[in-house]
């Protein structure tokens, strides 16, 4: 009897001994559990539809790996997501607005995996940020900052410092107010979220805005100003306000907004450098004397420029109505010529202005026969010379303008 209890205690020993060389396990993984070290530390950061995790480990000398294991919503079914022989890693290609778990465990050089490190949990999303709903531009100091987080995010610091040296955390809202620093130019923001879950994110939310305050308009003009213009001619307008993108307009007394582009077309002869062109066809009857031309400006900000008028004064004038020259004469050697024309209606009439040649192409550099500045005095009489001559009458405005009789007339003197 004795000797058969000693069998039986014999068996549960040995089968004691064997127990402690196997473990079973479900995991995908051999698992032991010995005194392997345990990652601690962890930290987790949330980005953009990714995580970043890192720990410390305090023994590394017979660690080979760490596995990283992910739970889809519940804490039940681990499943390895990744490995990493560094002390950190990036999780990306993870669902949008999927809750994960997360447990971190250290592997040794005998392929052994020891206990995992508590539990951490997250939720991916979208990470984004935009300054004035992503406008190029601001006119203004004051901005605001539209965020897109899927996340439960509890807190945020907006600072133009990328170490947000002096910015401390404020609660966490779609959209925050922030005032840019002085001086026009290049601004850019920056932002670090705080979640609920303790995490924050690695990778900083950025965005940049132009601020421009201020528009200005260096000169506005129109080419050939010593010109008087005339009906149905093109006038060219310029204005160099050395900013792009912006809105430049021409006008004078009469001619509403003229539009100038910097874009190559029509009359801007080079793209994009800050001048820009446009013009002008006077319409008929149209009568504009030393008018000012003024030039406004829109920048691509929204600032308007002061506006500036141009150094020359413009003129545009309508030809006088030609007026029919006729001429009684008898043809009799030794006899006058008697010249006669019908009346202007000119209303800014300043003469009558009769010129001769011996070819039929008169202008007003030929032979001036007389000159008249009573719009009433409407007659003249001379000796013709000997031979063929022509004769125009010309009428003159106040302003220079002349307009000369629609056929000329043509005497023929015998010797």
């Amino acid at each position: 009897m004795k000797k058969y209890l000693y069998i039986v205690l014999a068996l549960v020993v040995l089968g004691s001994s064997a127990c402690d060389r196997y473990l079973e396990s479900r995991d995908p993984v051999q698992s032991v559990p010995t005194d392997l070290p345990v990652p601690q530390n962890v930290q987790l950061f949330v980005n953009n539809l990714s995580i970043s995790l890192s720990w410390e480990i305090e023994d590394a000398s017979d660690i080979s790996l760490y596995r990283i294991y992910l739970s889809e919503n519940d804490t039940l079914d681990y499943k390895l997501k990744d490995s990493t022989t560094s002390l950190a890693i990036d999780l990306d290609n993870l669902i949008t607005n999927r809750l994960y778990y997360i447990k971190i465990a250290a592997v040794n050089s005998d392929g052994l995996e020891g206990y995992r490190t508590d539990e951490l949990f997250t939720q991916v999303g979208v990470l984004s940020m935009v300054i004035d709903n992503n406008n190029d531009f601001a006119n203004r100091q004051s901005v605001q900052v539209q965020f897109t987080v899927v996340n439960s995010a509890t807190n945020v610091q907006l600072s133009e410092d990328s170490t947000f040296d002096g910015a401390v955390y404020e609660p966490f809202s779609g959209q925050r107010a922030f005032t840019l620093s002085d001086g026009d130019g290049v601004k850019n923001i920056y932002a670090r979220l705080l979640f609920s879950n303790g995490a924050s994110n690695s990778e900083l939310l950025h965005d940049s805005i132009i601020l421009d305050t201020e528009a200005r308009i260096d000169s506005v003009f129109f080419l050939d100003p010593d010109s008087v213009f005339l009906s149905s001619d093109t006038i060219k307008f310029a204005l160099v306000a050395n900013e792009l993108n912006g809105t430049a307009r021409a006008s004078f007394t009469g001619s509403g907004n003229i539009d100038l582009v910097d874009d190559g077309t029509g009359f801007d002869p080079v793209a994009n450098d800050g001048v820009y062109y446009g013009w002008y066809v006077a319409p008929n009857n149209s009568n504009v004397h030393e008018a000012t031309v003024t030039g406004n400006f829109t920048d691509e900000a929204g600032n308007n420029a002061a506006a500036l008028t141009s150094f020359d004064l413009i003129n545009i004038n309508t030809r006088p109505e030609a007026v029919e020259l006729l001429v009684t004469y008898t043809g009799a050697p030794g006899d006058s010529a008697y010249f006669s024309w019908t009346r202007s209606d000119e209303p800014d009439f300043e003469s009558y202005r009769l010129y001769t040649a011996n070819t039929v192409n008169i202008t007003t550099n030929s032979e001036l026969v007389t000159y008249e500045s009573n719009v009433n005095t409407r007659e003249f009489a001379i000796l013709p010379p000997v031979g063929t001559s022509y004769y125009h009458i010309y009428v003159f405005d106040a302003h220079g303008v002349e307009q000369r009789s629609d056929i000329a007339v043509q005497l023929i003197v015998s010797p």
